[in-house]
């Protein structure tokens, strides 16, 4: 760096102008200060809070599926079959449909990939760990481990590649938490208010399982609006404030839409089905239209395989699919779903109040305004606590490096998002090149995060192995 400081005169010339020396020494403090600015991409780790959000997710996930799994086992044992038989079933087929999608991951992963490459034993354990419904349990140990080691290692480009395999591994667990969340603990919930509603009474075990499920599916969606959060070059990680009223804003809206679903499911079961069956067709053909690339768009019949798991999900909550502004498709969305939630409601109260009910005020009061709560919470989000700017610094022609900013449009609700460049520089544009790039000193893949979800390798397989 110092030889590039001074411009020498050539032998049998005069010594260097003053404006050659001028435009020299511009060209170092530029670099100098471009240098500190691609540093600074790397102030992200693995901190204490990723630890407290991997624990979390294991415990609730233990907690979810064991209190369901004490509930089935609570039926069989009053001779309540047909209760134990639904209730195991809203357990095991989405677990089965995790671990198919997790281990399906895995297998891309073997090639290159993100993640250090796993030898033949650990790829073994792990197959016989998600036949066991571990799957879950097992990535985010693994993250823990990655994580840990991006904060322990000497070697400061090998401790930023170790905070990218985090990244990579933590978004996938936050993707399968949701998968998890809207395939088991949803519905699981919708069936244990409906039994109880039945039964004429609310055991310990039952609100207990329920409270949990409903915690699982806001913290589920908090964790994966939080690590998308996590692979984006520069936007600011979720603080405190960021994630309560997250939380609110989810817990109010999917409770609210549940609570509509299963009193309605009480005294018109089958006008239930085709109720949520037309709302799952028409997001199933939502999806299809708006051609998402959750795989690249490479595999299509992945890709229509992974719109019906999404158009399952939005019977109960809405995510962003396309990469665009999604104001409008928000929009249209929440009012089908409070549409659909004041008819729920509104039918099922018109029937009970024939008979009397001492909570039907209280069911109504919560679809019809805790929903709407949920919205402010949302709207207060996005106004306080959500990124509408990145700061870039833009090389100028002179020693002194003007601080730009250039507008970061963030899709509404999943937290995806792409820089419209206000002005072109080469320091702009080696920005994503130094985040998502390979490590310097080390051959590891280069990673990008394929539109939407899941992280890509664009490069030769790693020669790193798990040990």
């Amino acid at each position: 760096m110092a030889s590039e400081a001074v411009t020498l005169p050539l032998q049998g010339e005069g010594p260097a102008s003053t404006d050659e020396r001028d435009t020299s020494c511009c060209r170092l403090n530029l670099k100098r200060r471009y240098k500190e600015f691609q540093n600074q991409l790397y102030t992200q780790e693995f901190g204490d809070l990723d630890v407290l959000f991997v624990l979390f997710a294991v415990v609730t996930f233990i907690a979810d599926i064991g209190t369901d799994l004490g509930l089935a086992l609570t039926y069989i044992t009053e001779a309540e079959y047909w209760w134990f038989a639904l209730t195991l079933s809203f357990i095991l087929l989405p677990s089965l449909v995790l671990q198919l999608f997790s281990l399906r991951w895995l297998c891309q992963d073997r090639k290159p990939t993100a993640r250090p490459r796993q030898t033949w034993l650990s790829w073994i354990a792990r197959c016989t760990l998600h036949f066991l419904q571990l799957g879950t349990v097992v990535r985010c140990l693994e993250a823990l481990r990655i994580g840990h080691r991006s904060r322990t290692s000497r070697d400061h480009a090998l401790r930023s590649w170790y905070y990218l395999a985090w990244i990579a591994e933590w978004t996938d667990i936050c993707l399968l938490r949701m998968f998890e969340a809207f395939l088991e603990s949803a519905p699981q919930l919708v069936l244990q208010l409906y039994i109880m509603q039945v039964k004429g009474q609310a055991d310990r075990q039952t609100v207990i399982s329920c409270c949990i499920s409903i915690t699982s599916l806001a913290s589920s969606l908090i964790s994966y609006h939080r690590s998308l959060r996590d692979a984006l070059p520069n936007a600011k990680v979720m603080n405190y404030t960021g994630v309560t009223l997250w939380f609110l804003w989810r817990l109010l809206t999917v409770s609210s839409r549940v609570l509509a679903v299963a009193v309605f499911a009480h005294l018109f079961t089958w006008w239930t089905f085709v109720g949520l069956g037309a709302h799952f067709l028409l997001m199933f053909a939502w999806l299809i239209f708006q051609k998402t690339k959750f795989y690249g768009g490479e595999r299509r019949a992945e890709e229509v395989g992974f719109d019906f798991i999404i158009a399952f999900l939005y019977i109960f909550c809405w995510l962003n699919m396309k990469e665009s502004r999604s104001r409008y498709r928000a929009l249209f969305y929440y009012l089908l779903v409070y549409a659909e939630n004041v008819t729920f409601v509104g039918l099922w109260y018109w029937k009970i109040t024939e008979v009397g009910s001492f909570y039907a005020e209280l069911v109504l009061f919560w679809v019809m305004f805790g929903f709407l709560g949920g919205i402010g919470f949302m709207v207060m989000y996005y106004l306080l606590c959500h990124p509408k700017k990145i700061p870039l610094y833009v090389a100028p022609c002179s020693a002194e490096v003007k601080r730009q900013e250039s507008s970061l449009h963030v899709d509404i609700q999943d937290g995806l998002g792409r820089e419209e460049e206000a002005v072109k520089s080469p320091c702009i544009e080696a920005v994503p090149q130094m985040r998502n790039g390979t490590v310097p000193g080390h051959k590891r893949p280069a990673l990008s995060l394929g539109f939407a979800y899941r992280w890509r390798a664009t490069e030769e397989d790693s020669n790193v192995t798990n040990d």
